[in-house]
């Protein structure tokens, strides 16, 4: 900017000069005043640049928050589109549920559709999944407020173990069906397989599969469902074989040592009864306990060749396998009778993580919605 003052000061002192230089004084002062406007012009320029600048920036914002509201808005629909489509989905659902006994289930719509709902809301699960869970048990034959129980049982299974949901059925199926267990006993079961999963080296579906493979195999020879888990357990963490290899072995290992012939006899000859004296059969962890002292005074070689003539060629091995776990069995057995309310305890600990996910997910919209302005 021209200083005004200096040009007065140079206009007084060119008064006295002569014309050509007071001529050039009174051309600096114009000059003086044009920068002046000039300047003025300037700074008005400034001010609608600055002006336009910033309703340029808020549009921009505008248009940035818009670009990200939009999916946003698109997700919304779907969620809408989804919402309606459970609906019908859940409908159908339920009436899949009455059909499997509709003679007591007939009129009972909403309660069964209401113990869908309490399912999914107790355990953070989908409706859905609630809803074909119980139809589960009402096709096994089961009343609803047992087959209700049952799907309380089975989702809670999912939720503390790595059980799906197929093989959470499935062994609650075993433990109800094949040991006979019922209420609190089959809760019991449940908390005896998370337990156990939690202190080995094993997965609770790998022992679900060996329940399913071997059928009624364990519940008929082992009597006691906590020994066939640790036997199953054991075995897995010695051989690492799979839960399905595991109960072919047993299924196949139990039919031979208490059925009458030459397996049973090579196991009687080493001392091992596998009877009581009512004529009652003995818990195959009993008779195991048996063999693995007898195993105990013999050579390597002595113990193959008397597994193949118990257990066969083809599985004398896994046989092996079981006396070397056996102590483990032992523990593991005895780990799953002290396992009282473990399922409901891994579940917490789950629905705990949940919920920090759920407030942190919280804070992250009331961040998003504070930058939106």
């Amino acid at each position: 900017q021209v200083n005004a003052g200096v040009f007065n000061q140079i206009s007084r002192a060119a008064a006295g000069m002569p014309g050509p230089v007071q001529q050039f004084n009174r051309n600096l002062t114009q000059s003086a005043a044009a920068a002046a406007q000039v300047t003025r012009t300037i700074r008005g320029t400034n001010a609608q640049l600055s002006q336009s600048s910033q309703l340029a920036n808020t549009f921009l914002r505008r248009m940035t928050q818009f670009a990200i509201l939009l999916p946003i808005f698109a997700s919304m629909n779907k969620a809408l589109q989804g919402g309606v489509k459970f609906l019908f989905d859940f409908d159908s659902s339920i009436r899949d549920i009455i059909k499997a006994d509709i003679g007591k289930l007939g009129n009972k719509f909403d309660e069964v559709a209401k113990s869908a709902m309490n399912l999914s809301k107790e355990f953070g699960t989908s409706a859905l999944v609630s809803a074909d869970t119980i139809k589960t048990y009402i096709q096994a034959g089961y009343d609803l407020q047992q087959a209700n129980e049952l799907a309380r049982l089975s989702i809670l299974g999912v939720k503390s173990s790595t059980l799906d949901a197929a093989q959470s059925v499935e062994f609650l199926l075993s433990a109800s069906k094949q040991f006979g267990l019922e209420g609190g006993s089959l809760e019991k079961a449940l908390d005896a397989l998370v337990n156990v999963e939690g202190v080995s080296a094993v997965e609770a579906k790998d022992v679900a599969d060996a329940f399913s493979t071997a059928g009624n195999s364990f519940a008929q020879f082992a009597g006691n469902i906590n020994d066939s888990i640790g036997l199953i357990s054991a075995l897995r963490e010695q051989t690492r074989k799979s839960g399905n290899e595991i109960g072919t072995f047993f299924k196949t290992l139990q039919a031979r040592i208490f059925a009458a012939g030459d397996s049973r006899s090579a196991l009687e000859a080493l001392g091992v009864t596998v009877q009581n004296l009512d004529g009652s059969l003995r818990p195959t962890l009993d008779v195991l306990n048996d063999l693995k002292v007898a195993f105990d005074g013999m050579t390597e070689a002595e113990q193959a060749n008397a597994a193949k003539s118990i257990a066969g060629v083809r599985q004398f091995e896994s046989l092996l396998g079981v006396m070397k776990s056996l102590k483990r069995a032992n523990e593991l057995s005895n780990e799953a009778s002290l396992s009282a309310g473990e399922a409901t305890r891994k579940q917490a600990i789950d629905a705990d993580k949940l919920q920090r996910s759920l407030d942190q997910l919280i804070v992250a919209g009331q961040e998003f919605a504070a930058a939106l302005g």
